[in-house]
Parts: structure tokens; sequence; C-alpha cells
């Protein structure tokens, strides 16, 4: 008989609160039995943590390690080019005043660090996402800097003023629209299958 491959497992939030200790205890007690921390639990005051104190974590927190989320780190390497201040929220405060080379430098850098890390550790799971094209961090799924009235550099350079107005505009709508609830969602995907339906039929009768 075929053994189940599949477990409950937590993917630690990129910009949250807990620590590495916190997140474990939160995913064991919630009946999780393995646990992917953001790349940001694994962090000290001089940089990462060493690959026994991680494996001592998990070990003690009795879950298995599936991998490491590293959403942000990857999203700034490939968006940093574009000037965008979105970025700020995830790298250090010094080097948010970088240019937007040496911002993409220093996040290699660290993705390079990481990826070690992740050798070392053995995990070969590093749940991630891709930058934006264009500077429109709408595209990339963390579309912080367009709430906050798009991309500065873009929109003051098409616009320059009534570009950034209709998008900031835009924007508070859109975030006003991210409740959280599932039902509201699972409510806007319903009208936009029946939209695409609706619109199937009529073609079909034109």
């Amino acid at each position: 008989m075929a053994d189940n491959c599949f477990h409950a497992s937590i993917e630690g939030a990129q910009h949250g609160a807990k620590n590495l200790e916190q997140f474990l205890e939160y995913a064991r007690k919630s009946g999780a039995t393995g646990a992917q921390p953001s790349n940001y639990m694994l962090q000290n005051e001089k940089g990462f943590k060493s690959a026994k104190e991680i494996k001592d974590a998990f070990a003690k927190a009795k879950l298995s390690f599936d991998g490491i989320s590293s959403h942000c780190p990857f999203w700034v390497h490939t968006t940093a080019w574009t000037g965008t201040t979105g970025i700020r929220p995830f790298i250090p405060a010094d080097v948010a005043k970088k240019t937007p080379e040496q911002i993409e430098k220093w996040a290699e850098d660290y993705l390079m660090r990481l990826l070690d890390l992740c050798a070392e550790l053995g995990i070969k799971i590093v749940p991630m996402f891709w930058g934006a094209a264009f500077g429109w961090e709408l595209a990339t799924g963390y579309p912080w800097g367009f709430w906050k009235g798009g991309d500065q550099r873009l929109i003051d350079g098409l616009g320059p003023d009534g570009v950034s107005a209709v998008s900031l505009q835009v924007g508070k709508g859109a975030g006003r629209l991210q409740t959280g609830f599932l039902y509201h969602y699972a409510f806007v995907m319903l009208l936009g299958v029946a939209a695409i339906l609706s619109f199937a039929l009529w073609a079909w009768n034109a």
C-alpha cells in the first residue's frame, strides 16, 4: 500500500512579528507536523543563525523542516532596478538609502548567503516569486508601492501628477477591497465565472 507523502505544513509570514521559536510553537499548536519559516525568522543581529541553531529549534519543536519562505528578498532583487520605494519595508534602513544598483547587489549577496544556508540545512524548497516589470508592483503579488501611489519614477515621469493621482485613488480602492475574508474572494470569483459564461453564451448565440 502506498504511503501518504503529504503532511500539514505552515509557511511563515514574510513580515510577521514572530521569531523562529514563536513561529514553531504556533505551528505545533495548530496541528502542523512541518513548517517553512521565513528568511527573516532565521536572522539574528549578526546575520543568519547557524545551521545547528536552526536544526536544534526544529528538533525541540518536533517539526519537520520543509522549506524557507523567501518571497521578499527575491522580489527585492528583481525589482530594485526600477528604483521603487515599495521595497523599503523589506530591507535594512541603511540599504534603502543606496542606489538601485547598490540595492540590487546587496540583495544578490543576501540571496547567495541564504542559498548557502539552505544547502547546509539540506533545504530544497524555497518559496518565492519574481519581481515587477517596469516598476509595477501590482504584477508581483506585493503591490505595496502601488497602494502608496505607484512607483515614483515611472509615474512621475509619465504624469507627472495626473497619473499618480489616479493610481493613488485606484490603489486606495483596491486596498479597501482586500477584506481578508475567504467568502468575499469566493464571491468575486463566482461573479467572474458568471460573467465569462454570460459572454460565452452571448457570443455563441450572436
